[in-house]
C-alpha cells in the first residue's frame, strides 16, 4: 500500500516532468515517494548498454515513470504487483503498449519496462506478453559477455524463463 502523500505524489506525476528531472530525489517532487524511485534508478543504472546514447536514456526514464504513474493508479507500490499487473503495463505487443501509452511515449520504452519487470518483481510470464526480443532483454539485464560464454545447457535453462530466441 501507498502513503497518503505518496499516492499524491504519483497522482501529480507526469512523464514530461520525470523527463526534464529524471529520477533524481533532488527533484523535490519525488521526495515524497523515495522508497518508490530508489529501487527503479538502482534497477536502470543496473542494465547494460550504452551509457551515453540519450534515447535509450529517456526510453528507461519513460519506462520508470510508467511504472511509477501505474503505482499511483493502483495505489500499490510495484513490489506488490501480481504478473498479470506487470502484463497489463507492459501489454502483448510494442502496437498495444504505444496504444496504451499515448503522447511521446514510444514503443521503445517497452523493453525497459519488462526489464523492470524482471529485476525488481523477478517476472518471468513472458509467454503472455507476445513477441520481444528475448536477446535484447537478456544482454539488457546480464549484459552480452556471459551469454557469449554460455553453454547449451544454459540455454535450455534461460529457454524455459522464455530468454530463448
Amino acid at each position: 500500500m501507498l502513503t497518503e502523500a505518496e499516492a499524491e505524489a504519483l497522482l501529480a506525476l507526469g512523464v514530461d516532468q520525470l523527463r526534464r528531472d529524471g529520477l533524481s530525489l533532488d527533484a523535490g517532487s519525488l521526495r515524497p515517494i523515495a522508497r518508490l524511485v530508489r529501487p527503479l534508478a538502482d534497477a536502470l543504472a543496473s542494465l547494460h548498454g550504452p551509457p551515453d546514447d540519450r534515447h535509450q536514456q529517456r526510453f528507461a526514464r519513460d519506462a520508470a515513470g510508467l511504472v511509477l504513474i501505474r503505482c499511483g493508479k493502483l495505489r500499490r507500490a510495484f513490489w506488490g504487483w501480481s504478473t498479470d499487473d506487470w502484463v497489463d503495463i507492459i501489454d502483448t505487443s510494442a502496437a498495444d503498449f504505444r496504444r496504451s501509452w499515448g503522447g511521446q511515449i514510444g514503443p521503445n520504452a517497452r523493453p525497459f519496462v519488462l526489464a523492470l519487470a524482471f529485476l525488481l518483481a523477478e517476472f518471468t510470464a513472458f509467454d503472455r506478453l507476445g513477441r520481444f526480443q528475448r536477446p535484447a532483454l537478456a544482454s539488457r539485464v546480464f549484459g552480452a559477455g556471459p551469454r557469449r560464454r554460455c553453454r547449451p545447457s544454459d540455454l535450455h535453462s534461460s529457454g524455459r524463463l522464455g530468454l530463448s530466441s
